[in-house]
């Protein structure tokens, strides 16, 4: 899959293309519908699937005091369309200057660059300066300018429109288990190994420790995980948030890796999968207690992976 950041960066002659336009943060469900749709127009019209979004989230740019939370990382969007087949990602870089441009003028410059035979929208999809760009303008502009337009359905669960803020209320509230069912596959995170203080090793449960430096919505709590380490899963415990017990403060994630002798983690990349909430974060009073509470926790989670 090419990769360009931007319009800029398209080689000349590129095309003809599908192209989906949208923020697929997550790549939830919805998102995976239009991006199947796009790569099979790109079958029927001989042209390549290409995936246009921006970066960083327009809502960092327009809302910067507004807090949010990412689903994913860009490098993860990467990698998960590459899977996918799509044949370019396009990361625009977004900036208050190109939240000014036009809806029409933006039309006019991704046909220029990338030759559009068809573009695969959803039914809400707004574009350009204040959102003037609808459905209506984008198939009046498809006829001038010679490609299709092409509206997919939302996936729809419980009667209501799956959405990234839906699966970030639901991650925030620590339900891993709705949001698994709305993105299709876990929700998790994908980070690099920190030396931490020895403290697992203390009452022999040593844990793989992350500190986590983009801001992700998830709750505080104890969970049942997967944790993927070379292409190999291994069944885990993992805690989100600071130690009570220890006093340690911030956004720390400590993996446990159930029934495996202790290994050197430190500087690898993991991904941890959340796949159940077991309870809240607590303050214990003596090792002893933590010890045990966390082998209970470790007994419910392989209670899990048996079942």
């Amino acid at each position: 899959m090419d990769v360009f950041n931007g319009l800029r960066q398209v080689p000349l002659h590129f095309g003809p293309s599908v192209v989906t336009i949208g923020n697929f943060d997550g790549l939830h469900l919805g998102h995976q519908c239009l991006v199947k749709e796009t790569i099979r127009q790109g079958q029927l019209l001989s042209a390549k699937p290409v995936v246009f979004t921006f970066s960083p989230h327009p809502v960092k740019v327009l809302f910067p005091q507004r807090p949010f939370y990412s689903l994913f990382s860009k490098e993860t969007l990467k990698e998960e369309l590459g899977k996918m087949e799509v044949g370019a990602l396009i990361l625009e870089p977004f900036t208050k200057e190109f939240s000014q441009i036009r809806a029409q003028d933006f039309i006019k410059s991704l046909k220029e660059k990338l030759h559009p035979k068809a573009i695969v929208v959803g039914p809400n999809f707004r574009w350009g300066f204040r959102h003037e760009g609808d459905i209506k303008l984008l198939k009046e502009l498809g006829e001038k300018m010679g490609f299709q337009t092409i509206v997919v359905d939302p996936v729809l669960k419980e009667g209501r429109v799956v959405s990234s803020s839906w699966i970030r209320e639901l991650l925030l509230k620590g339900d891993v288990k709705k949001a698994h069912e709305l993105l299709g596959r876990p929700f998790f995170l994908k980070e690099e190994v920190k030396k931490g203080q020895g403290r697992g090793q203390q009452i022999s449960i040593p844990t793989a420790n992350f500190v986590l430096t983009d801001p992700y919505p998830l709750m505080d709590g104890v969970y049942i995980t997967r944790t993927w380490r070379k292409n190999k899963a291994y069944p885990s415990v993992t805690n989100v948030g600071g130690s009570p017990t220890f006093g340690t403060q911030g956004r720390l994630v400590e993996t446990h890796l159930i029934d495996e002798k202790a290994m050197n983690l430190y500087g690898e990349v993991l991904k941890v999968e959340f796949l159940d909430y077991l309870r809240k974060r607590k303050k214990f009073s003596s090792l002893e207690e933590l010890k045990a509470q966390i082998g209970r926790d470790i007994d419910r989670a392989r209670d899990f992976f048996k079942s």
